[in-house]
């Protein structure tokens, strides 16, 4: 199975105009919940920004004992898990278990869906967009915070269109809303 996931200000942007979020940092137990959504993941999907913002999860010092718990947790399943990454820009990746694809082959990915013992999670809007175009994406999971930010890189791709049926949804004590939907084909 693929799952698309995104976390978000309430009007739908996952970052600011200048591609700061800061607003949608997770505390704990927010953290905790997502860590339980990707512990299912086995392959990551994403973009050059998607990665190159990901990379403190490759880097940071998880000897030092001065990372939350929540977060080392992530950083040890980010690690963990083979990632794939689609940039036309990137010159090279440089941390283990990582990819570097050109272009973005549906039909390459649905073999690997269809291969795969464990779920494959896609980030990042445009790429997302790509997926959910060529029906490759099963389920959604976004994670809205209460904060509206007025603009920036948008949850999902202009011209997405997706009927989607809610599976689940939780509450977390800060505000921030998680909701996981079907794709609906």
């Amino acid at each position: 199975m693929l799952f698309y996931s995104a976390t978000g200000s309430l009007d739908g942007y996952v970052a600011e105009a200048d591609r700061s979020f800061d607003f949608a940092h997770p505390d704990e137990e927010l953290h905790l919940f997502v860590n339980e959504v990707f512990r299912r993941a086995g392959t990551i999907i994403s973009g050059r920004r998607s990665y190159e913002l990901m990379d403190v999860w490759d880097t940071m010092d998880l000897e030092s004992g001065e990372v939350p718990e929540a977060q080392a947790a992530f950083a040890r399943q980010w690690r963990d898990a083979d990632k794939i990454v689609y940039s036309r820009t990137l010159e090279r990746v440089v941390h283990p278990r990582t990819r570097l694809e050109r272009e973005f082959d549906p039909d390459a990915v649905a073999a690997l869906k269809a291969s795969s013992d464990s779920d494959i999670v896609i980030g990042g809007a445009e790429l997302g967009g790509v997926a959910f175009r060529a029906g490759l994406v099963d389920e959604v999971w976004t994670f809205l915070v209460p904060t509206v930010i007025g603009g920036g890189a948008p949850m999902f791709a202009a011209g997405t269109r997706l009927d989607l049926e809610l599976i689940d949804q939780h509450r977390f004590g800060s505000g921030a809303v998680g909701m996981h939907y079907r794709v609906r084909h």
